[in-house]
């Protein structure tokens, strides 16, 4: 976990923001865009986190789309996010977008160091995290919600709920007598989470110092022949369709979502069963 300052460092208010690789290049634009609408000198703090699910997650949660899951390291990040925030004479504030707006919330609910919240297009919709809301109280004095009108209109039973789940939360916390605001915003955020993974996959085949596909011992199965083994970094999410042959990937790119509609079902069968490589594929 890194730090990155940004604004006045003698400000009394600090606003923290937990980010990821991404966000950095947009960060200077962001303090821009905040100094434009208010006239008070602020320090912005950019927390840079390397495992968004595992590190800003409260508790262990089944993966929502494609293979990760999410893991309960939110408490540790608290911890290490608490020792910047030791001057009494300084206002902290704690916001982010997403899962870090999810963990900006649930962050209020265990100190009382942050005077208020900023949560664009929290992931409320995590599990049992509203029925966390209705049990506890949060323990700043204001929060400001806000997500996108089309952010519940996905196919994706779990995140579809995240409409319902943060009207619910915003009536929880104004029962609770919290100032809160909830802005509806034009757009959503449901396309940027793939956009992301796929920046992210880029990003990290873009830092590999070893770029080349290696063999193994187990992956050699003909004299010099042998299967490449791609490092799990790029293959957790997705399928990787490599190929000198543009016009080979496009076919299989294009075929793919067509098992279930125009090829026929005996052979997808067969396909499932075949066991080329298998052993391999095992190890």
């Amino acid at each position: 976990m890194t730090y990155h300052y940004y604004g006045d460092k003698n400000a009394d208010i600090v606003l923290i923001q937990p980010v990821g690789d991404h966000d950095l290049p947009e960060i200077e634009n962001e303090v821009a865009e905040i100094k434009k609408l208010t006239s008070v000198d602020f320090q912005l703090i950019a927390v840079k986190v390397e495992d968004w699910n595992r590190e800003l997650s409260p508790w262990e949660a089944p993966a929502v789309f494609g293979n990760e899951g999410f893991g309960n390291g939110a408490e540790d990040t608290l911890a290490e996010i608490l020792t910047i925030c030791s001057d009494k004479s300084k206002n902290y504030y704690i916001g982010g977008y997403s899962l870090a707006g999810l963990f900006a919330l649930w962050a209020a609910f265990q100190t009382e160091k942050f005077s208020g919240v900023a949560a664009a297009s929290p992931s409320v919709w995590f599990p049992d995290f509203v029925g966390y809301m209705k049990e506890n109280k949060i323990k700043c004095d204001a929060v400001y919600l806000s997500l996108g009108d089309k952010e519940e209109r996905t196919k994706n039973a779990v995140m579809s709920k995240v409409g319902n789940c943060i009207r619910e939360s915003y009536d929880l916390l104004t029962g609770q007598g919290i100032e809160c605001a909830l802005e509806w915003n034009k757009g959503g955020i449901g396309e940027w989470q793939w956009i992301r993974k796929i920046v992210k996959q880029a990003y990290d085949i873009a830092k590999l110092r070893d770029r080349s596909i290696k063999e193994t011992k187990e992956t050699k199965y003909f004299d010099n022949a042998s299967i490449g083994v791609l490092p799990e970094i790029i293959t957790e999410n997705n399928i990787v369709v490599a190929s000198s042959n543009n016009g080979a990937v496009q076919n299989i790119v294009n075929e793919l979502p067509l098992t279930n509609e125009q090829i026929d079902q005996k052979f997808v069968e067969e396909i499932k069963c075949a066991d080329y490589f298998c052993s391999i594929a095992l190890k």
